[in-house]
């Protein structure tokens, strides 16, 4: 599995609201351990890799609907490990203008179109050639992956188990079991049309800038599959569209053309499909909708069933685009023929051949090729070779997969794809965007912060250059992005800058020798300004700060980083008693300073609030805001410690020196007062010590303004002797004698 050719189309099925933003994310672990799935799986399939999904990061992507997304994918085979990043950006199947319809017996009912498929396409990172798909729902995820000689599955080893974590990646042509593929077209006369294009074959040199085309499909889901989903409308809905998206896919990469799904209509009463012929299967679909369904516009129509007794994996008329009468097409026995796999490569890979006949495609294995056959995986049709069979890597449109030893990869070749795409060009119905310019992402809705990466995609016809700006304020004012960019460039990666948060954001282009060719965001989309990690830096790491009630001209002011440089950040002072609630406080400068200084009057009736003693252990920290969300620095411990009579100025005339004053009375019991002058602001400390040298009380431990200070210190639990105390303020220092006599 080291060589990847990846087909990765991610399609979200929910039924929330939209929210993006760019995201990596670990979907997988490996599980390469479990002895119990390798035992289940050792009959089905060689070298399986198995894995064990994320649940929660499952339901946060559902969820959130990311506008582009990367997947990590652990792999590990043969004891060597390593990560595939799957890099997916949004594609989409649907339009406002889809119908989704529940044909009940009494008639048809039209159901809400909720916004509820997102789908991607995307590459595997550092693999410019490789192409993705895989399927989301709220509960599981299926997927198809692909390299040069083959194809590979991932999917979930018990479909009928919700809370199953357990999952397969394994390659097709591994299978020990090989599925049975029957396709009824080949009985079917090719039209005169198809036969001029075959035989007018030639290779085309520019089908990547080929006008991009789109074909509206109708899909009918009949009465058993809606059953097999147990009766839920929804569900039956989501495989039907999940299934004709990840097919969209295919053929909007192999032949620049999107099918839209233009309508959806799930039977959930008996339907008229009931042969087990697939011949007989579609004329009873043709006529069905001949009789009922003209007014649904579409190219061609399509029925989905996951019935296992028709005679066919699938039938279809060939050539048949834009034609009401024989436009049909269905994809039956989808469930494969191994239990135990997942198969949704089966699935996919069916309805994309039958659409393929559609649209005028022959088999491979046909002799109307120019050169003869493009294969001989299994016997030709026409008759024009009969020797042994040759299987090799085959492609949609050929049976290579059920052939030992060979297998099919999700591209037409280039004869069916240059037939299947000049079938689309010919065909009247199906239409070019008339556009100049098509913005098609940004749309509107999606969440983007700044510094990061958004993709910005656009279709044009012309050939000349465009200018791309972004507006802030809902187009009032708009701002450069890129200028003169090739119109057929059709992409740029957009360094979303370093602006404030806004809700008001649109992105728009246009042609600058044409203003009139332009286009804009439909809905405005979010930007939330990124915040850096900062930390609290002061007071350090378990400073013990001297708090007292009547301390209402000293200061204490907590600083951190910042956490960015735009001006809309404001800032939150936090606090809390650990296990506690944080107490929040606006920082200086109405929350625009990252600090903020409070009286040590206030942190006492902090220290109070947490109906603690006089000493207390606190946690102290910082948050920024952006207007939507947060960062928070790491925390700092302080101890709040009440002095136990406590500091008072006594003035606020500046002393011209220091000086520190004999306390009185003295001797003492047991209250003195202690007097100190600090001629400039100062961190100043008051420490009293017995006769041996320890400290026995801190009285002042904290930043003083200049002025003249009072301390009442109280000595009941302290013996009868002879104690200092000691000020420390800047350079000055000084200690007096004093007797406690009780």
């Amino acid at each position: 599995m080291k060589h990847f050719f990846i087909l990765f189309t991610a399609v979200f099925l929910c039924v929330s609201g939209i929210y993006a933003q760019n995201s990596s994310v670990d979907l997988f672990t490996a599980n390469a351990q479990d002895r119990k799935l390798q035992e289940k799986f050792s009959s089905d399939v060689k070298d399986p890799v198995f894995l064990k999904i994320n649940k929660a990061e499952l339901s946060k992507l559902f969820t959130e609907r990311n506008n582009t997304l990367e997947i990590n994918i652990p792999v590990a085979l043969r004891n060597v490990s390593s990560n595939v990043a799957l890099q997916l950006k949004k594609f989409e199947a649907v339009s406002p203008q889809t119908r989704i319809v529940k044909k009940t017996a009494v008639g048809e009912e039209d159901m809400p179109l909720q916004n509820c498929i997102l789908s991607y396409t995307g590459k595997v990172k550092g693999m410019d050639n490789s192409f993705v798909t895989i399927t989301f729902s709220d509960d599981k995820v299926v997927g198809i992956l692909m390299s040069d000689k083959d194809t590979y599955t991932i999917g979930t080893t018990d479909e009928n188990d919700k809370s199953n974590v357990n999952y397969i990646l394994f390659q097709e042509s591994l299978r020990k079991v090989h599925r049975e593929f029957k396709c009824g077209s080949e009985t079917m006369q090719t039209p005169d049309h198809i036969k001029k294009l075959m035989s007018q074959y030639k290779p085309k040199t520019d089908n990547a800038s080929a006008t991009f085309l789109k074909a509206q499909i109708a899909v009918d889901v009949d009465f058993a599959t809606y059953n097999s989903f147990g009766g839920n409308m929804t569900n039956a809905t989501a495989w039907a569209l999940a299934q004709m998206t990840a097919v969209s896919a295919v053929y909007v990469k192999e032949i620049n053309c999107q099918l839209e799904i233009s309508y959806v209509r799930v039977w959930t009463t008996q339907d008229p499909y009931t042969s087990t012929s697939g011949q007989v299967m579609l004329n009873q679909f043709g006529n069905e909708w001949n009789a009922t369904q003209q007014g649904v516009p579409r190219t061609i129509a399509h029925l989905l069933s996951r019935r296992n007794n028709v005679d066919v994996a699938g039938i279809a008329w060939l050539g048949v685009l834009c034609s009401p009468n024989l436009g049909y097409g269905l994809s039956a026995t989808l469930t494969g023929s191994t239990p135990n796999l997942p198969n949704y490569t089966y699935d996919v890979e069916t309805t994309a051949h039958e659409i393929g006949h559609n649209f005028g495609s022959q088999h491979t294995h046909s002799c109307s090729w120019v050169g003869g056959p493009i294969d001989t995986c299994v016997e030709v049709e026409g008759g024009c070779y009969n020797g042994p069979l040759h299987p090799t890597v085959g492609t949609i449109m050929s049976y290579c997969d059920i052939s030992g030893g060979g297998s099919v990869i999700m591209t037409f070749g280039p004869q069916p794809g240059a037939v299947i795409r000049n079938g689309a060009e010919s065909a009247g119905c199906i239409t070019a965007n008339n556009r100049a310019i098509l913005l098609a992402l940004p749309k509107g809705g999606e969440t983007f912060r700044t510094g990061n990466t958004a993709a910005v995609w656009w279709g044009a016809n012309s050939s000349g250059n465009i200018n791309i700006e972004y507006s802030s304020d809902n187009g009032t004012s708009w701002n450069v992005i890129q200028n003169n960019v090739p119109a057929q460039q059709r992409t740029i990666n957009w360094v979303v800058p370093y602006i404030a948060s806004t809700s008001q954001a649109k992105v728009r282009i246009y042609n600058p020798a044409n203003p009139s060719e332009a286009d804009t965001s439909d809905a405005t989309f979010r930007i939330i300004l990124s915040l850096n990690y900062f930390n609290a830096y002061s007071p350090a790491q378990l400073t013990v700060l001297g708090v007292n009630p009547n301390a209402v001209n000293s200061y204490q002011t907590f600083t951190w980083g910042s956490a960015g440089t735009n001006s809309t950040i404001r800032y939150n002072w936090k606090i809390k008693r650990p296990g506690g609630q944080d107490k929040l406080f606006q920082s200086n400068n109405s929350g625009i300073d990252s600090s903020i200084t409070l009286r040590y009057s206030f942190l006492d009736s902090i220290r109070a609030s947490f109906n603690a003693g006089d000493s207390i252990l606190t946690i102290w920290s910082a948050t920024a805001y952006n207007g939507v969300d947060s960062a928070t620095s790491n925390s700092l411990i302080v101890i709040l410690k009440r002095t136990t009579v406590g500091i008072t100025q006594i003035s606020s005339i500046v002393p011209t020196e220091y000086n520190l004053f004999n306390n009185y009375p003295n001797p003492f019991n047991p209250v003195t007062n202690i007097k100190f002058d600090i001629p400039k602001s100062s961190f100043v400390k008051l420490f009293i010590y017995d006769s041996k040298g320890a400290v026995v009380s801190e009285l002042v431990n904290t930043n003083l303004q200049a002025g003249s200070y009072g301390y009442s210190f109280e000595a009941s639990k302290l013996s009868s002797g002879v104690y200092f105390y000691r000020v420390e303020a800047g350079s000055f220092t000084d200690t007096k004698r004093m007797i406690l006599l009780k």
